[in-house]
């Protein structure tokens, strides 16, 4: 049986340790996808990108890396502090 799922590891980030499992799109795995999160009590969005692979007894892991240039910013600003 050809396995349907991998797992995602996510290198850096916002979620950076942290693993979840994906359904292959068409027997690929994703290259790039966003990923929701929360950041001041405000879901955020955070894109990931592949880099490397690794198989284990069969099971694929992709390990991801933060895209923080296209997600969104992962500390508040303009809250608390600003004097005007």
């Amino acid at each position: 049986m050809t396995e349907k799922t991998y797992t995602a590891l996510y290198l850096d980030g916002p979620l950076e340790g942290q693993t979840e499992d994906r359904a292959f799109i068409d027997g690929q795995f994703d290259s790039r996808f966003p990923a929701l999160g929360a950041v001041g009590g405000l879901e955020s969005t955070f894109w990931y990108q592949a880099g490397d692979t690794e198989e284990v007894d069969g099971h694929l892991t992709v390990k991801y890396s933060f895209d923080a240039a296209d997600s969104d910013p992962t500390v508040r600003t303009g809250d608390i502090g600003d004097d005007h």
